[in-house]
């Protein structure tokens, strides 16, 4: 199943809280949140209805640990949110306790803890589908699938792409090399 990336219309209704969501740093690829506590607009009511700008905001009370230790280690202030990542320089993010966050829609909000919608990637996860840790090894017929050519077909011709035969002469050889005479540089 395709997951709904951040750039996809219908991604993340303000009220789709049966829905679980992966957010990954476009970066390096870290998984950075996985909740249905996220929501692409902080209004309540009808004007919930489109998103708010190009922001996640997240709920203070639902917060990740990486996100929790950034709070504190501001002091409960300001501060950008860095991907946890190792070696990833990525500011995904932002929180605003001091003076709150004006909104593109004009609303004002206090606390505001965002996440910057161009640096990560965004996918709708189905909560009851558990994504295997190990990697299944394949099984005998598998395998002829992973890309390898089996023996029997590396000798006969691909239709489409035209006879390669390795009888066939190459373009350069030792004696096209030394016919020619190398200009010598002074």
């Amino acid at each position: 199943m395709e997951g709904l990336y951040s750039h996809d219309v219908d991604l993340l209704e303000p009220h789709s809280e049966e829905k679980t969501y992966c957010i990954r740093c476009r970066l390096c690829r870290k998984q950075l949140i996985v909740s249905n506590k996220i929501k692409r607009s902080h209004l309540s009511g009808d004007k919930a209805t489109e998103p708010c700008g190009n922001c996640i905001f997240l709920d203070e009370e639902f917060l990740s640990d990486w996100i929790r230790d950034e709070i504190e280690n501001s002091s409960w202030t300001k501060g950008c949110l860095k991907c946890p990542g190792v070696g990833c320089p990525a500011r995904v993010g932002g929180f605003d306790f001091v003076q709150g966050l004006l909104c593109r829609c004009g609303e004002f909000t206090i606390p505001a803890i965002w996440i910057q919608d161009g640096k990560v990637d965004v996918r709708a996860i189905n909560s009851n589908h558990v994504m295997p840790t190990a990697k299944p090894s394949l099984t005998s017929s598998e395998k002829s699938c992973s890309g390898q050519i089996p023996v029997s077909e590396k000798s006969s011709n691909v239709t489409g792409y035209g006879n390669y035969s390795t009888n066939r002469p190459s373009l350069i050889s030792n004696d096209n090399l030394n016919s020619k005479q190398m200009p010598e540089l002074k």
